[in-house]
């Protein structure tokens, strides 16, 4: 199953040797023989997961808050496709 992350806000908080490397994971996750693409906001996201989710595919959001509105506009684009 590929893996997805969104740009995280308040990076600049952290140490740049405590901070997530999101692109590093992502060569990471990639050579492990695993698809796994960096994408920058959650219509980017939505918008990949329209084109590469298939039947039996979970999908979670993780999710502290309305990320954009992640979760209606995946369920609405998703629900289109039948």
């Amino acid at each position: 199953m590929p893996c997805w992350f969104r740009k995280s806000l308040g990076l600049e908080l952290l140490k740049p040797e405590e901070r997530l490397d999101p692109q590093q994971l992502m060569k990471d996750i990639q050579a492990a023989g695993k698809s796994a693409a960096y994408l920058p906001d959650a219509d980017a996201i939505v918008r990949h997961l329209q084109r590469e989710a298939k039947g039996g595919d979970v999908v979670c959001i993780f999710s502290n808050g309305g990320f954009g509105g992640i979760h209606e506009k995946l369920l609405a684009s998703l629900g289109a496709r039948r």
